[in-house]
């Protein structure tokens, strides 16, 4: 199949039925789950009798799977097929994961940049858009956002295709031109220059960008004393994890409240954070079913990590049906907000922001945060840190001091630290300038190297 794409045009009827998906994403928040469930099940069931009818991929991944004796539809269906990868879509990409007999005038060619070592084409469905801009419009109003905000985004340069994006949904959300500010000009010298730029914008703004980037300006706010003359309505951050910690940093910097998002270009923004109670974030369960799920597939309980799989219900194009997204997150109990949403803890970060023992033990980067600001008061001595895992037992821990760091610190951290991860590990404590970026811009708290 030759690889096509059409162009996202905003049509009176794009905007109407967006404007449906939106009023009806605001009543689900409060609806009483099994009213939604049933729903949303019959969705899942059309979606995948689709793909088993149209898909050549799930045709032949799914066989047997879906037997006529077996009665079983919606979410009992959904969890008797197997979970897949980025990395099956892009063996069979284009011609065996696309529907075989849907309109190819709703095939929009798409890309992500390949930040988790695979650049991945795939296809989105212009069919839903609407469903798309209703999940973001309602995560704008839950954060605040007023159509007439300006954007600054800081990260990564913006591709090609995510760029139009940008200006799209500025027809449909009614927001400013964004401005750009690349992490890789952001350091502690052009951090005044940066936020100077913000305050002479003639409108209200929003500050959104990856964590690390948002916590170093934060940082440095506080280091230089520099003065911010209009401050932004709220702060998102994305990309990247956001502890407890470093968002009460970044909200005491800016002065207002951080907003953590959960989105991929896949799919979209699935979860944000709860208006009410911020440590939580609620996943949005009416066009994506996502499962927290253990190593071995069986759903993960409260408080445990597990992989976020993530079934879309907007896109028929190129279906996405158990699609492990490489990101783990927490479960949590249900929100005392009264929201009827499920609500996840936090995310943990991907899959390869972790650090795993010979043993088998499992270290996740919210728990060195935990360790070194909550039980452990390092905050006053570390402007950023990074834990590589080399060669399995060996661990650097790179940091960025602050003034007040000495070799004493120095000392009772790489102690605290090798208590922290036990026997397992060797630890070394190695203090820098600066912990590069990553070629996607981001900065992982954790990463391992396999060293020949």
């Amino acid at each position: 199949m030759e690889m096509m794409s059409q162009p996202w045009k905003v049509t009176r009827e794009i905007k109407v039925r967006a404007d449906v998906e939106f009023n009806r994403l605001n009543g689900s928040q409060w609806e009483d789950p099994p009213e939604r469930q049933q729903r949303v099940g019959a969705r899942l069931s059309r979606l995948i009798h689709h793909a088993a009818a149209q898909v050549p991929f799930y045709r032949q991944r799914w066989d047997g799977a879906l037997s006529r004796e077996e009665n079983s539809e919606g979410f009992e269906l959904l969890r008797r097929l197997p979970v897949i990868s980025k990395h099956d879509l892009i063996t069979v990409f284009p011609d065996g994961c696309v529907a075989e007999k849907v309109d190819r005038s709703r095939f929009h060619l798409e890309f992500t940049s390949g930040s988790t070592g695979e650049a991945f084409r795939f296809y989105r469905d212009i069919a839903g858009m609407p469903m798309r801009i209703a999940c973001r419009r309602l995560a704008d109003r839950w954060a605040g956002i007023q159509p007439g905000d300006r954007l600054v985004w800081i990260g990564a340069p913006f591709h090609k295709s995510e760029r139009r994006v940008v200006e799209w949904l500025k027809v449909i959300l009614g927001q400013e031109p964004p401005r750009f500010i690349s992490v890789f000009d952001l350091s502690a010298r052009t951090v005044p220059r940066h936020l100077a730029r913000m305050m002479r914008a003639p409108v209200s703004y929003v500050l959104a960008g990856y964590t690390s980037a948002l916590l170093l300006m934060a940082q440095e706010i506080e280091r230089q004393g520099l003065r911010l003359v209009r401050r932004p309505r709220c702060v998102i951050a994305t990309a990247e994890t956001m502890g407890t910690v470093h968002r009460r940093l970044i909200e005491k910097a800016f002065g207002t409240s951080t907003i953590n998002q959960y989105a991929s270009w896949e799919f979209g923004t699935v979860g944000f954070s709860c208006p009410d109670v911020p440590d939580l974030m609620h996943l949005n369960p009416e066009w994506y079913v996502c499962e927290i799920l253990r190593e071995d597939g069986s759903p993960a309980d409260t408080g445990e990590v597990g992989h976020i799989v993530i079934t879309d219900l907007t896109n028929e194009v190129m279906p996405f049906i158990r699609y492990d997204t490489g990101d783990l997150a927490k479960v949590s109990n249900p929100c005392p907000c009264g929201r009827t949403w499920p609500t996840i803890a936090h995310i943990e970060g991907r899959t390869s922001d972790r650090i795993v023992a010979r043993s088998g033990r499992v270290i996740f980067s919210s728990m060195i945060d935990h360790f070194l600001q909550i039980q452990n008061d390092y905050t006053p001595y570390l402007v950023e840190y990074q834990t590589i895992q080399r060669n399995g037992s060996k661990l650097q821990f790179l940091c960025v001091p602050t003034s007040q760091w000495t070799p004493q610190i120095k000392a009772s951290l790489g102690h605290d630290l090798q208590t922290f991860f036990g026997i397992d590990f060797t630890v070394s404590v190695e203090a820098v300038s600066e912990i590069p970026r990553e070629a996607s811009g981001k900065r992982p708290l954790m990463k391992s190297v396999e060293v020949s």
